[in-house]
């Protein structure tokens, strides 16, 4: 069943980056659409196109969007397709959006997603990351000059919806033509791209309900066994995807790769439920310990005074901004002993975190930049 959801504004836009986290993906459909003028040129992006795969048996179809109606071949369980039109965010998109756009561990598939990446780097100065183009995995095993139609129609037994995309214009409100071909053409990437390596409708999944809890901390054992959580650095939910995926033997005898991505999803958003696992909603990174909890940072004490400036400096000599791991361990080594070394990076996040709430500075992906030019100048100055 493919549903979707019309997103026009900010705050539907910030409702549907929640909607998409909070079910922990590690692939997305994407594709976007322009209006092409009269001499054939592409103008500026007008739509962007999410879809997020919920399974076979999701809990609650009713709040996954609208449905379309038609029969669209081998895709099975239940797809909701976001269409963000950007027609009202001007030059700048939200920074939810941006969030989502530029996490590296959230994958987006498309057909020529380059492309579709280059649109919307050229209009908004953002850079899509994580991007895997359908046609270049199809060339790897063999599949060579196929279109999007061709492998959906090879490998879903549907294709492309007709349309004719030069009389479409996407900056207006959409018709129903217009939400029907956007929508499938996200949907189509997502799925071929499934099916490449699961070309077969995947069964349904029955387990006891007992043994679900079991199931979990078995997986979360195997994961403990493994060297993710070993190293400095804490892993993303798509690497504990990967090396259960490639690992976990239990399952790899029994079940085909489609199956795995599904338990492998339950079970951890049960591990996180439970408080065993937990996840930073910005990076996706997770781990064994609970997140520390912010220290209230007051900026107006001296000591705080002279290391908000230098910060703000660092900042503001940098236009493109600085990534937020080198802004901390800026912050740390400039401590003295008045902390312990187990605090400091603690207390170094919350003054990063009061400045961000203060909007003294902005994030944009994993780097913290000054809000405006004339801020920058301000901090300079002084």
């Amino acid at each position: 069943m493919l549903k979707y959801k019309l997103i026009t504004n900010a705050t539907q836009t910030n409702r549907m980056v929640e909607e998409i986290t909070a079910a922990y993906p590690t692939l997305l459909g994407f594709d976007t659409e322009s209006t092409i003028n009269t001499d054939g040129s592409i103008s500026n992006v007008g739509l962007l196109q999410f879809a997020l795969y919920h399974g076979l048996t999701p809990d609650n179809t009713k709040d996954l969007g609208t449905a379309l109606e038609g029969n669209f071949g081998k895709i099975a369980g239940v797809t909701t397709i976001y269409l963000v039109s950007l027609a009202s965010f001007g030059r700048l998109l939200p920074k939810s959006l941006e969030r989502l756009l530029t996490n590296q561990s959230i994958k987006k598939v498309g057909c020529g997603i380059r492309q579709d990446a280059m649109l919307v780097s050229k209009k908004y100065g953002t850079k899509v990351r994580g991007t895997i183009d359908l046609q270049e995995v199809a060339e790897s095993i063999g599949i060579v000059g196929v279109s999007l139609d061709k492998l959906s129609k090879l490998y879903l037994a549907t294709g492309k919806i007709e349309f004719d995309l030069f009389t479409a214009n996407w900056d207006t409100p959409l018709t129903e033509a217009q939400i029907r071909y956007a929508a499938v053409d996200a949907a189509l990437s997502l799925h071929s791209y499934l099916a490449l390596f699961q070309p077969v409708p995947v069964p349904k999944l029955e387990l006891p309900i007992d043994e679900w809890e079991k199931e979990a901390f078995d997986l979360l054992d195997f994961l403990k066994s493994t060297s993710v959580f070993k190293g400095t650095r804490r892993p993303t939910i798509e690497t504990l995807e990967r090396t259960t995926r490639n690992g976990y033997s239990r399952w790899v005898s029994i079940y085909r790769p489609q199956q795995l991505i599904e338990l492998f999803r339950s079970y951890f958003k049960l591990l996180v439920d439970t408080k065993k696992l937990f996840v930073d909603q910005a990076t996706f990174e997770v781990s064994l310990d609970p997140p520390v909890v912010r220290q209230v940072v007051k900026l107006d004490t001296k000591p705080n005074q002279e290391r908000t400036t230098k910060i703000l400096r660092q900042i503001a000599i940098n236009p493109e901004g600085l990534p937020r791991k080198s802004l901390i361990k800026f912050l740390v080594t400039g401590f003295t002993n008045e902390h312990k070394p187990e605090e400091k990076e603690a207390y170094a996040i919350a003054i990063l975190e009061t400045l961000l709430e203060d909007k003294l500075v902005e994030a944009v992906g994993e780097r913290i930049r000054t809000v405006s030019p004339v801020g920058a100048e301000a901090v300079l100055v002084k």
